[in-house]
């Protein structure tokens, strides 16, 4: 049995000591590479070194990684909530913000040592963005905003030379927390109509 053991992460490059506080993580699927959302709305990449294994007077075996900076992305404007990797042939990178926008961006070349560039920014929502995910096949992008609405970037062709901003093609609203209905439609309410006057009696 394996086991992921690490140290604690390096200092943040520009950051003091404690560094600027980070809301999101996402682990790459196939590289040692982990994203992480920072609140100065940057992503930004650590890379992992295997420095060896150690065993525990248990007989479990541990891996042992060694964590370092390799890029800094700046990706908002604003606060960067979530970060996520794609899983299709290319794995892409994306990330979206309090700016209402989503930012996706393309390895390059031995991502592992040389991170990752600039391919997209989507802007479509009317409030911050506070999730999203990636399609399995790796061509589409789900994002949810605080506006209530759900949407979903397709991109048939990749990512290799898009244009530098893109709108979103599909817009879903979804219902508030607190709405009974959940994920159904609510059910329309009857007009209430008011019984017709009584008729008049002729006069005598």
């Amino acid at each position: 049995m394996s086991l992921l053991y690490t140290h604690s992460l390096p200092q943040v490059p520009g950051g003091g000591a404690a560094g600027p506080e980070a809301f999101a993580v996402a682990a790459h699927p196939a590289l040692p590479l982990m994203a992480t959302a920072w609140v100065d709305g940057r992503v930004r990449l650590l890379a992992g070194v295997r420095r060896g294994s150690v065993q525990t007077p248990e007989g479990m075996v541990h891996d042992d990684w060694e964590w370092e900076w390799l890029q800094e992305l700046p990706a908002h404007t604003a606060a960067c909530f979530g970060v996520a990797f794609g899983r299709g042939p290319v794995q892409h990178l994306a990330s979206v913000g309090k700016d209402f926008s989503l930012a996706v961006f393309r390895p390059r070349r031995d991502a592992l040592s040389r991170g990752f560039a600039p391919a997209a920014r989507l802007a479509g929502h009317m409030a911050p963005c506070l999730a999203l995910a990636f399609h399995p096949a790796g061509l589409m992008i789900a994002t949810a905003a605080a506006d209530h609405f759900a949407a979903v970037s397709h991109f048939p062709r990749g990512l290799r030379a898009p244009p530098p901003s893109l709108p979103f093609p599909i817009r879903v609203p979804l219902p508030y927390p607190s709405s009974p209905e959940g994920l159904r439609a609510p059910r329309p309410t009857p007009e209430r109509r008011r019984p017709p006057p009584p008729p008049r009696r002729p006069a005598r």
